[in-house]
């Protein structure tokens, strides 16, 4: 099942925003562009996804979003602001 814009725009958004200091493993694999299951499976092989160790709480598993950023790209300096043409561009509405 392909997800949906809105839903990846706004995993975008969350991650983009300082104040995330974990992702869940669906986040995670929207980001990443991997599978929710393939996503889960390495996860549960290997603790770990795309380099990044996971955190298990209790049944829940949280990746840390600031190894995310630095995995994708998004340094300390980039803001939302910064990023708001690609989420907006991803989307296909048009920039203010």
């Amino acid at each position: 099942m392909e997800q949906t814009p809105h839903k990846t725009n706004t995993t975008k958004t969350r991650l983009l925003d300082p104040g995330t200091i974990t992702l869940d493993v669906v986040e995670a694999a929207e980001l990443l562009g991997i599978s929710r299951p393939h996503c889960y499976h390495t996860i549960a092989e290997t603790g770990v996804l795309a380099g990044i160790t996971a955190i298990r709480i209790g049944s829940r598993i949280k990746i840390p979003a600031e190894p995310m950023r630095k995995l994708l790209g998004i340094t300390a300096n980039n803001t939302q602001s910064e990023h708001r043409d690609e989420i907006e561009a991803d989307s296909g509405r048009q920039s203010i």
